[in-house]
Formats: C-alpha cells, sequence, structure tokens
C-alpha cells in the first residue's frame, strides 16, 4: 500500500525481505534442507515442508530473480522524475559506499585470518563493479555478480532517460523483449567464472519485467504487448537455461518467482508493512553485501566464545542482523543522505547560474 505523502509502496518491502531471507536461506541452509528433506525418521509433513523450502530456495535463485523484478519495477519508478545526472549520482552513492566498505572488509578479515590480499588488478575492478569486462573474479563470497548486473542495468536505463527513449512507454516493452533476444544469441555473458556464464541473459530480462510491470500499473503500456513481452522473455528464460545452465532447468524457481510477484502486486492495496518489516527491508543490501562471506568467520567466533545452551546458527544470525542493522543506520544512510546533498548543490549552482546570468 502505498502511503499518502510517503511514496513508500508497502508490498516491495515484503518482497525485498522474501528476496534476501530465500538468498540466504539457499546459501547457509539448502544443504540441511535437502538432509531434512529425505530424512525418513522426520514425519511427513517435516520432510514435504522442508522440501518445498528448499526447492524454492534453491541455489537463492528465487530470490535473485524477485531481488531483480523488484529493482527492474523501482528503478523505472524513480526515472519518471529524476534526471540522468541525479539518477546517476544518487545510485553511485546509494551503491558504492557500503559496497566498497563490505569488500575492504572481506579483504581485511580474510588477511588477518591468513588469508592473501588480492593485487590491485583485482581490488580496482572489484571496487568499480566492472569486474566482468576484466574477467575479475568476484567478491563478498559471490553474490557480487548480482551488483554487476544491477550496475549495467542502471546505465542502460540512464541512456534511455538521456536520449528520451524511456518516454516512448507504448513501446519500451517490445525495446526490452529485443533486447532479451540480443542478450539470447550473443555469447554468453559473463564468461569467466564458470557457474555464471550467460547471467546476465538468464535473469537480466527479469529487470525488464519489473519495468513492464510498473509501465503497465500506471498505464504506461498496454496490456497486450505487455502479457506478450513477459511470456517470450520467460520463453527465453526456460531455453537460454536450459542451454547453458542444465543444472537450474530441474527447479521451477523461474516461473515460481513470477507468480510470487505478480501475486504480491496485484494484491497490493492489502500489504501494510509493520515496523520489523520496513526495517528489515532498509536492511536488505547490508544483508545480501555481508551474509554469505562473514558467516563463516561468525560461525566460527560463536562456536569457540558463544553461548554454549543457545543454537550457534541462532547466534550468528542475530549477530548478523545486529551488524547490518548499524552499517544500514550508519554507512548506507549516511552515503545516500550525502548524494541527496551533492544533487542539491549542483542543483542551487545551476539555478543561481540562471539568475545571475546577463539578459
Amino acid at each position: 500500500m502505498e502511503k499518502q505523502g510517503s511514496g513508500r509502496v508497502d508490498f516491495l518491502d515484503f518482497m525485498r525481505v522474501f528476496a534476501f531471507s530465500s538468498v540466504v536461506i539457499a546459501h547457509i541452509f539448502q544443504q540441511a534442507l535437502h538432509t531434512a528433506s529425505a530424512d525418513l525418521s522426520l514425519h511427513i509433513t517435516v520432510r514435504l515442508m522442508a522440501g518445498l523450502l528448499h526447492d524454492v530456495c534453491y541455489a537463492g535463485a528465487a530470490g535473485v530473480a524477485v531481488f531483480f523484478i523488484t529493482s527492474g519495477y523501482i528503478i523505472t519508478h524513480v526515472l519518471q522524475k529524476e534526471l540522468p545526472l541525479e539518477f546517476g549520482i544518487k545510485r553511485v552513492f546509494r551503491i558504492y559506499p557500503l559496497y566498497m566498505l563490505a569488500v575492504i572488509s572481506e579483504i581485511a578479515v580474510a588477511h588477518f585470518s591468513g588469508g592473501q590480499i588480492p593485487p590491485l588488478s583485482v581490488i580496482i575492478p572489484r571496487l568499480l563493479l566492472i569486474g566482468d569486462i576484466f574477467d575479475t573474479p568476484y567478491a563478498l563470497g559471490g553474490v557480487e555478480w548480482t551488483l554487476r548486473v544491477e550496475i549495467m542495468f542502471y546505465v542502460f536505463m540512464g541512456i534511455l532517460r538521456f536520449t528520451g527513449i524511456l518516454s516512448l512507454t507504448r513501446v519500451l516493452p517490445l525495446l526490452y523483449l529485443i533486447i532479451a533476444l540480443v542478450l539470447y544469441y550473443l555469447p554468453p555473458f559473463p564468461h569467466f567464472a564458470g557457474w555464471t556464464d550467460g547471467y546476465l541473459g538468464i535473469y537480466g530480462p527479469y529487470l525488464f519485467i519489473g519495468s513492464i510491470i510498473y509501465l503497465y500499473e500506471k498505464k504506461l503500456s498496454g496490456l497486450t504487448i505487455s502479457v506478450l513481452s513477459v511470456a517470450c522473455m520467460m520463453a527465453l528464460f526456460f531455453i537460454y537455461t536450459a542451454e547453458i545452465k542444465p543444472g537450474l532447468k530441474e527447479t521451477n524457481h523461474g516461473i515460481v518467482t513470477l507468480l510470487i510477484f505478480l501475486t504480491a502486486w496485484k494484491f497490493r492495496d492489502h500489504f501494510v508493512a509493520g515496523t520489523w518489516v520496513k526495517t528489515l527491508s532498509e536492511m536488505t543490501y547490508a544483508i545480501y553485501l555481508f551474509h554469505l562471506w562473514l558467516w563463516v568467520h561468525l560461525d566460527s567466533l560463536v562456536t569457540d566464545y558463544g553461548l554454549p545452551f543457545v543454537n550457534v546458527s541462532l547466534q550468528v544470525i542475530v549477530i548478523l542482523l545486529v551488524i547490518c542493522f548499524i552499517l544500514c543506520r550508519t554507512v548506507e544512510k549516511y552515503g545516500v543522505g550525502l548524494g541527496k546533498r551533492v544533487v542539491a548543490q549542483l542543483t542551487n549552482k545551476k539555478h543561481g547560474a540562471q539568475v545571475t546570468a546577463p539578459a
């Protein structure tokens, strides 16, 4: 539900929480769920629930896809009112400060644990999120790949806004479909890590799908072209996944992802995000950046020094949430605020120049 005057769309908070929760479950508890689903000593209902949760969260794919759809929806909304320069500056200050801190923290913790510091030829492309161009290994336990896709999407949408193409909303779904087809027929990109080969072509269209849903909701594009474009992109997803990632074709996460988002979107006026949901939603980015690589270190600390009568994983989750809450309210919040101030200063200078210019 969009709160009057706040511009907040509550159902998106739930989508963010689902996205990071399913990714964390997949990265940390996937093997445990698989084991439980096949453990005949457990009640059949418990096995069934474990199996369903395992399938939905498998490899974090469903959470990533929901995250991309949500991002496509939000970015399209933002670009209806923000100019390209304002959009670019705000995205930079929203993404990079906390991301760079996460990358540097991972390097530092690994170094103090006996690991080696990567060369600058690796660190710099990582910090700039341009590693796909230089075949740079992923940071943050591997989750960095999604941010590289996000950055490419921001650049693409910024170009559409700058050129005025974004205002051609009636044909945008068709343009998105053409881009998805181009990605399908081009050689798989990226193509250096093995496990992420072709991920731009596989998951990139989900960003377009989120944009299309927004355009249709605001009556900026028609029903027929919207449905056909989404259907064709989903068909490309099924075909491309089977060709490039045979392992992923054995899951239903693609269609499940779309149905989850569409169902939440359909009933969006009935979603009311309470304090806890909003807080967790705001922590999504921090949790995503820190959960995988930091978990191992926190698990080791808790095993050695934690409470012996409390489950280790539960203690790790609490500590991780506290860390991410602090980072969200400090580094991320400061970065977002700084971006807004930079935009405000540039705007004031521009207006000041116009006022003082000779007639």
